[in-house]
């Protein structure tokens, strides 16, 4: 599988914007599970919400894109982005599978 030089720079691009709106070093998930309340379900919530958040954006654009409203680079970056967070989840996914079945060979 070739590395698509386009999706690193877009992924990148993206990680930039986010690590912009961090209040400064070690502040992303570690502080906001430091807030009271916060637990691990409420992180995978929250991530679950932003991960849903992308691909809606995706489709906006791509809509946009259709009438013409936004460039076809703008398009593009949004649905690379709606990709990578597509990839990001189902490995997620499979590795929780996995975990599970590595859970249920386990003897007693």
């Amino acid at each position: 599988m070739a590395i698509n030089t386009t999706t690193l720079n877009g992924a990148a691009q993206s990680a930039y914007a986010k690590s912009k709106t961090l209040s400064g070093p070690g502040n992303g998930i570690i502080e906001a599970n430091k807030k009271a309340g916060s637990s691990f379900s409420d992180m995978l919530t929250d991530a679950t919400k932003e991960a849903v958040d992308v691909v809606r954006n995706s489709d906006v654009m791509m809509q946009k894109g259709i009438k013409g409203e936004v460039s076809v680079q703008e398009v593009v970056h949004a649905t690379m982005s709606a990709e990578t967070t597509l990839n990001t989840i189902v490995g997620i996914r499979d590795k929780v599978v996995q975990s599970y079945q590595e859970i249920l060979r386990m003897p007693i």
